[in-house]
């Protein structure tokens, strides 16, 4: 398995949240801890060398969700 593959991997899982549902926000919120906020960079690193921008628009906007709800 390559790097490119578990990151496609992550990405499929992640998309698959709805932010307008409360049973994934609050899962969101209870696992979305410094282990995933870092996984998400290192995503973020892989998909912009990558040049995949759409993938990281979504990342980022799960971190700012994190971020934002967290305060």
């Amino acid at each position: 398995i390559n790097k490119h593959m578990i990151f496609d991997r992550a990405y499929a899982h992640l998309v698959k949240l709805d932010l307008n549902n409360s049973f994934h926000i609050d899962t969101l919120l209870d696992r979305g801890d410094d282990t995933f906020l870092q996984a998400c960079d290192l995503a973020l690193e892989h998909f912009t060398e990558s040049e995949e921008y759409e993938k990281c628009s979504v990342i980022k906007k799960f971190k700012d969700f994190i971020h934002n709800s967290s305060g």
